[in-house]
């Protein structure tokens, strides 16, 4: 990604011009536009420091409708291209010979202008191509490299990982690989350029394009090269469930690291490193750019490695999508988990600290995430003695029916959608947790109280939380309904049979 014949900082300037190219799977845009077409253009970046103040508004560049037109043109047609690699280099401006402010105008314009003197076709007006109050769009969609794409580049460059991943060696002045110090491309190439590293961006669109038109050439299998193949919202990261399907990584990682802290209260965390990597989409889901254990920048007391971010609030920060109960309570979105945990509390409950913290020896998180995911635990079939099969509720039986209730069933399904979840089969060891789907607030146990023990006076302007227990019920069973997308949850007579055919009902817009 880097070259010691190519001046990265001037070439990083006007990254913005033909950032379109596409094919970087790790790229990320904030200018993107809508063009007459719809499509996305891209703002062309101009040097700060001699273009501090714009005459006319930014030209807004679209690549995609540039291809259509030249798709006869190779790439050189308006890239420069590097003399040693031959990888096609973003932007019009030579660094070394347009230092000027004068000299990039006329750079762009005599490359542009001229074109379409040429072919006839484009615009020649300043205004024509200087549009004030253009309008914005969402940028294009940002990609990852998940790990099913890294084993599709794998298997491509027959396992010849030094063809992407290589470190910089400061006394050798160029590109080196280490065997088994293969880290994210992220780790050195940021956001912006650093140092003699390129963006991101840029390096990403420089490497992968180039790659994927030099194995077009050859003929071999390869990967797009326009914008959209790789940018496209269309365009899907592989479904959690294929990940178990990729082939592990060697990178000298433990199957199960032992997480622990000098002088912690709490016990060691067995970490199960390998069954997480199959619900991963790739390395940096949990490790950020590097791939370090997280105690190297999260510390006790925090570091600014880690953006002070404490190693206790690096594992149990709810609010962060990285930390292992942020993860956790994005799971508990997804509609199966959702139907209970929608009406509890947020966030790590002491009850599930021994889940995680259970020592060097025991364990147990790690076995029960073994087992098999599709596997129902039957709790239900086992202790069907110790619950009603039926119930009937007559909450409002003076206006309708008497309700029935098929509690097995409900425990069953329930049950089901447990036994195919591995997360609930690592935290929902006791059988009782099913329960606490629906009686929550209440001792896990077999026999737990009844609704009306909790919900049994009217409603409490006083205590929100609490509920009468007309609304508990529809509170408790509308709300799964509702969730769940089970039956016409607005019509009164879907569960209570009316004594009066005359009675009017919510689908009817009537009250009750």
């Amino acid at each position: 990604m880097q070259n010691k014949s190519v001046n990265w900082t001037g070439v990083l300037l006007l990254l913005g011009v033909f950032a379109a190219l596409g094919g970087g799977w790790l790229y990320k845009t904030s200018q993107g536009h809508a063009s007459e077409h719809g499509r996305r253009t891209f703002a062309i970046e101009l040097p700060a420091d001699k273009f501090a103040k714009l005459e006319r508004p930014a030209v807004l560049f679209d690549h995609e409708k540039h291809t259509e037109a030249l798709k006869d043109a190779p790439c050189a047609e308006c890239h420069r291209q590097d003399k040693d690699s031959g990888a096609l280099l973003f932007g019009v401006i030579d660094p070394d010979k347009h230092t000027t402010r004068k000299a990039i105008t006329d750079a762009y314009h005599d490359n542009c202008i001229g074109c379409h003197k040429e072919r006839g076709a484009g615009p020649m007006a300043c205004g024509e191509c200087h549009v004030r109050n253009a309008p914005e769009s969402a940028p294009w969609h940002s990609m990852e490299l998940s790990l099913e794409q890294h084993q599709k580049h794998v298997a491509a460059m027959e396992d010849k990982c030094e063809a992407c991943h290589h470190d910089y060696d400061e006394r050798a002045k160029k590109l080196v690989y280490k065997k088994g110090a293969e880290t994210s491309c992220r780790d050195c190439h940021r956001e912006a350029a650093r140092d003699n590293r390129p963006s991101m961006r840029l390096a990403a669109h420089t490497q992968c394009i180039t790659c994927h038109m030099n194995r077009e050439k050859q003929n071999a299998a390869t990967g797009p090269v326009q914008c959209q193949g790789c940018h496209d919202e269309a365009l899907k990261l592989p479904a959690l469930m294929d990940m178990s399907r990729v082939k592990r990584l060697n990178r000298n990682q433990k199957d199960m690291p032992l997480i622990t802290v000098n002088d912690n209260k709490m016990k060691p965390v067995p970490f199960d490193h390998k069954n997480h990597e199959t619900v991963a989409r790739n390395c940096r889901t949990c490790h950020h750019e590097s791939l370090k254990a997280c105690s190297e920048c999260h510390t006790v007391q925090g570091k600014k490695e880690g953006g002070y971010v404490r190693l206790s609030e690096a594992f149990h920060r709810a609010t962060s999508e990285r930390s292992c109960v942020g993860c956790h309570e994005q799971v508990k979105k997804q509609t199966t988990c959702r139907v209970c945990h929608e009406s509890m509390a947020s966030g790590p409950v002491e009850t599930a600290c021994d889940t995680c913290h259970s020592g060097e020896k025991g364990a147990p998180a790690a076995a029960r995430a073994d087992r098999d995911p599709n596997e129902v635990i039957d709790w239900a079939l086992m202790y069907v003695q110790d619950f009603p099969e039926d119930i009937e509720v007559k909450t409002i039986a003076d206006k309708y029916e008497a309700v029935p209730f098929p509690h097995l069933e409900i425990i069953k399904s329930m049950n089901k959608l447990l036994g195919g979840n591995r997360l609930a089969n690592v935290f929902h060891g006791d059988r009782n947790v099913v329960c606490a789907g629906c009686h929550h607030n209440s001792p896990m146990n077999a026999r737990p109280p009844a609704c009306s023990r909790c919900h049994d006076a009217p409603f409490d302007a006083r205590d929100l939380s609490r509920p009468g227990l007309k609304g508990a019920y529809h509170q408790q069973c509308v709300g799964c309904h509702r969730t769940m997308n089970i039956k016409n949850f607005r019509d009164c007579t879907v569960c209570h049979k009316d004594k009066d055919a005359a009675m009017p009902t919510l689908a009817a817009g009537k009250k009750q």
